[in-house]
């Protein structure tokens, strides 16, 4: 596939665009929140840029992206683990048993102690509680 660099070069400037309109001054000095653009315009050409990228094998982009992800996800997974084993305060969703870490590596979704089905390696903090940030 022929690269597009154009359009890598406006995904990144969408990106830093989002980044930005999270420093409150920044949304003021541009007028609105510019950010609800810029993550509809990254998706857009993320999407396109993702269906170019397979057209010469599916295969091929499948095997491409499991390669580039899954050692990153395995490795924050078992990071994520070995936290909660030190400090499961921190952990509001991961009970870090040897079972929960084999079901999260291998994506086997499982319900946790809070009747949430959620992996380890969970995504962010939910709600208002930043009691993660004070100890």
């Amino acid at each position: 596939m022929k690269r597009i660099n154009s359009l890598n070069e406006l995904r990144g400037l969408s990106a830093v665009l989002v980044v930005l309109s999270h420093i409150p001054c920044t949304n003021a000095l541009l007028g609105g929140n510019p950010g609800g653009f810029a993550v509809s315009l990254f998706y857009l050409l993320s999407g396109f840029l993702t269906v170019m990228s397979s057209e010469r094998s599916t295969e091929f982009f499948l095997r491409k992206r499991i390669l580039k992800l899954l050692p990153l996800y395995w490795i924050m997974t078992s990071i994520a683990f070995a936290a909660a084993l030190v400090r499961p305060d921190f952990f509001h969703t991961a009970t870090p048993t040897l079972l929960n870490l084999i079901r999260s590596l291998f994506f086997i979704p499982y319900q946790n102690p809070n009747g949430m089905v959620r992996p380890l390696l969970d995504v962010g903090i939910y709600g208002n509680d930043k009691s993660f940030f004070v100890s």
